[in-house]
């Protein structure tokens, strides 16, 4: 029978490619893992195509994929060699499957019980195989107790009573914005490592590598390098992070779409082009531009997303030239230099330039303040508060001075409770003090 032989995964065909059949899609990759665990799946023809689009598991992980990733998982589970295809599967890929996982046995509600006994089998295969993965845990860890070696994750922090000290407490209002705007989701789905570029970016932000917050508010060390990031990873988050931004500005009637200035800046990497806040110079939008071609589908790219009525975008005459569409107005005043983190890797420091930017103008403009800080002044005003930070088994309470309560803060509803932090595995909530022990 053409179906027995086609689930045989192991049998070489003879002579000209014969035909394989499967069952579904779903049999069909699941029979591919198998093999793949097994060490085989280059020498299958039958599973080429499958081989052509990478790593098996990150075209699965996708929410457009989520029925289809259930029914390879719940075949490999009838067969029998679901925590065999898991032990082989790499570790960027298990920990995401740990938190897909953690989140369905969550909401058990709205599974059924086939689901709910498989999404249960593998959150404990996740946890057997873990050694102090972050996603994998409701109860991961703090930061910089004194005398200790420093921690890279909130794991290294787990099981410690002390309350940790940090310099910078009001970062930590920005953990709303970022959930608002779906950036850890964003960098999931890129397939970034979300912990990683949040500390990078919360200590490029503050200008400190060391603060315990660093680790807190990421999940992760700075002092740990980025992964490489490839170009297509940046060019979609440099839309997602963009697409976000102009979704969340003029929501609730609190902020509007500020005017920005196009330029091309010389890094030590390269050039980028950024499209910055004329006042501030927080950036909104940054792509690699390393030549005239790149610059234009930078450029292009950005237009495409920017709304065309308003605001004024501003340019030098060798950008308004690359314009196809007349958009850019041609302007030698002199507005606020970009910031761009000391970031190596031209993609790396864009997509940090992208996300500190965003999340700082995103902040200034719900407190709609007439004077719009500098990212300097920003951060000693707003960020830089004496904190006390405690962190449970599925808690972190930041501890405040209450005589640093800021009105306009306040008013703009930035220091309520983030709740739920997905990356952290944590509940977040603020604490307002009288006499606060730190500080």
């Amino acid at each position: 029978m053409l179906e027995e032989r086609a689930t045989v995964c192991r049998e070489q065909p003879h002579g000209e490619p014969e035909l394989a059949a499967f069952e579904d899609e779903a049999t069909w990759r699941a029979a591919h893992l198998e093999a793949r665990a097994a060490g085989e799946s280059g020498t299958l023809w039958r599973f080429a195509a499958l081989e052509e689009e990478g790593e098996p598991f990150s075209t699965l992980i996708s929410p457009e994929n989520e029925p289809i990733l259930e029914k390879v998982l719940l075949r490999l589970q009838s067969r029998g060699t679901l925590k065999r295809v898991l032990a082989a599967l790499p570790k960027s890929i298990t920990k995401l499957l740990a938190r897909i996982a953690r989140q369905r046995t969550e909401s058990l509600w709205n599974l059924d019980e086939a689901a709910r006994r498989l999404w249960e089998t593998i959150g404990e295969v996740m946890a057997e195989g873990r050694e102090g993965d972050l996603s994998s845990r409701a109860s991961e860890g703090t930061h910089g107790l004194p005398g200790r070696e420093s921690p890279r994750t909130v794991a290294d922090l787990d099981g410690h009573s002390e309350l940790v000290a940090s310099s910078f407490g009001g970062v930590f209002y920005l953990l709303s914005l970022i959930l608002e705007l779906g950036m850890a989701e964003a960098l999931w789905r890129a397939c970034l490592p979300e912990r990683a570029v949040l500390a990078h970016a919360a200590a490029a932000l503050l200008g400190a590598s060391d603060d315990p917050a660093l680790v807190l508010f990421g999940g992760a060390s700075p002092a740990d390098p980025l992964s490489p990031i490839a170009v297509e990873q940046q060019e979609e988050l440099a839309r997602a992070f963009a697409e976000a931004l102009l979704e969340s500005l003029p929501r609730r009637g609190l902020a509007e779409i500020s005017d920005a200035h196009v330029r091309v800046v010389g890094t030590p990497d390269g050039r980028l082009l950024t499209v910055s806040a004329r006042e501030t110079g927080y950036v909104l939008y940054a792509r690699p531009a390393r030549s005239a071609r790149e610059a234009r589908a930078a450029l292009e790219a950005f237009l495409a997303i920017w709304p065309a009525a308003r605001p004024v975008l501003c340019g030098d005459p060798a950008l308004a030239e690359l314009d196809r569409r007349g958009r850019i107005r041609v302007t030698r005043e002199k507005h606020a230099a970009p910031f761009l983190p000391d970031e190596p890797g031209l993609e790396a420091r864009a997509l940090l330039a992208h996300v500190t930017g965003t999340l700082a103008h995103l902040f200034i403009a719900r407190l709609g303040v007439d004077s719009l800080p500098s990212l300097p002044e920003l951060v000693t005003r707003y960020l830089a508060l004496p904190a006390e930070i405690e962190l449970g088994n599925e808690t972190i309470v930041i501890r405040l001075p209450m005589e640093r309560i800021d009105l306009d803060v306040r008013r703009a509803g930035l220091d309520r409770d983030p709740g739920w932090v997905p990356w952290l595995g944590r509940h977040v909530s603020f604490e307002f003090l009288e006499r606060p022990s730190v500080g």
